[in-house]
């Protein structure tokens, strides 16, 4: 399940990044973060890494684990 978030997450990251990085070229406007860490495109680009590389883990994970089921009691 946590898979399945990661990846809106991965993607919103990866447009931040690319909004930062498209308004230090001045092709959009102002990033809403203008100081700090976060006003870093480099670092939005490798959450957005680290996100989708997690949720592709934790899917292939989830797919190929083995879950025991129980026996039915009458």
């Amino acid at each position: 399940m946590l898979g399945l978030v990661l990846t809106p997450v991965a993607l919103a990251a990866g447009v931040m990044g690319a909004w930062r990085f498209s308004a230090d070229l001045g092709w959009t406007s102002g990033f809403f973060v203008s100081r700090g860490w976060l006003s870093r495109y480099q670092l939005w680009v490798a959450f957005a890494i680290g996100a989708r590389v997690s949720a592709l883990a934790l899917n292939r994970w989830v797919v190929n684990r083995d879950i025991e089921v129980p026996a039915r009691v009458a």
